[in-house]
């Protein structure tokens, strides 16, 4: 995905929760990750439900000005399948992590994580609902 259509994609991403009920918290569809900053960077994502950490993966990727390599990421395998309250755990390798507690932004539903280091060579978080539910 090239860095207009992602830009695209954020600024559509809904984090109300959906009216759906069932269990509570959410399911983690997928992840999509993008480097907008103008260096190459080592992304690293780590999701915990409760105390146990239930996915990590760490990425490397290439500045956002280069067109011939990876600047982006997708992962939809290995993820946790379960409805639940995640805390989400971003890092660059430029900064101290972050984390995020998802439940609050959906309740229930399934989502994708949209991830990326900024412009400002920040890591932040958007939550795409997904349209099946």
């Amino acid at each position: 995905m090239d860095r207009r259509a992602y830009l695209m994609t954020a600024a559509t991403v809904a984090t109300a929760g959906c009216s759906r009920s069932g269990e509570p918290g959410v399911i983690i569809e997928s992840i999509k990750g993008f480097n907008l900053h103008d260096s190459p960077h080592t992304f690293s994502i780590a999701i915990h439900r409760e105390d146990a950490t239930v996915y990590e993966g760490s990425f490397d990727l290439a500045s956002a000005s280069a067109s011939d390599e990876e600047t982006s990421f997708y992962v939809d395998e290995g993820l946790p399948d379960t409805a639940a309250e995640y805390v989400v755990e971003l890092q660059n390798d430029s900064a101290e992590p972050k984390s995020y507690d998802i439940a609050p932004k959906a309740e229930t539903g399934s989502v994708t994580l949209l991830v990326n280091i900024s412009q400002e060579d920040t890591v932040e978080l958007y939550l795409q609902e997904s349209e099946s539910q």
